[in-house]
């Protein structure tokens, strides 16, 4: 499996580990999964680990993931924190997209302080 799912060691937050780069359409799959996962556990917090994975979605796939990911079941009010690298900027675009958007996303660099803002 290119990606996993998961509840926390508290069940706060649904945890999506990926372990290679995968298409907006694959991302768009795994958020309907996490959603389904977290709305069974009634959380709307998200963890999306992409930590060694640089993005490469071109601006124009970047706009139609964020644009299509309420038909997949993210909801504006959801927490999620995009888990990156701290050298890697590549994904600085797709935050900024999914935020214009209206979602509540960051992007972190630290673990501990992406677990602190999702249970804030």
């Amino acid at each position: 499996m290119d990606y996993e799912i998961k509840l926390s060691d508290d069940k706060s937050f649904v945890i999506v580990h990926v372990k290679k780069h995968l298409s907006t359409q694959v991302a768009l799959v795994f958020t309907q999964e996490a959603v389904d996962l977290a709305s069974k556990h009634n959380i709307n917090c998200y963890l999306i680990d992409i930590r060694g994975i640089k993005n490469t979605w071109s601006p124009f796939e970047t706009y139609q993931f964020a644009h299509d990911l309420e038909k997949y079941g993210r909801q504006r009010l959801h927490k999620v924190v995009l888990l990156v690298d701290s050298t890697d900027k590549t994904h600085a675009f797709l935050e900024t997209t999914i935020v214009n958007q209206g979602h509540n996303n960051h992007l972190f660099t630290n673990y501990d302080e992406a677990v602190a803002w999702l249970k804030s």
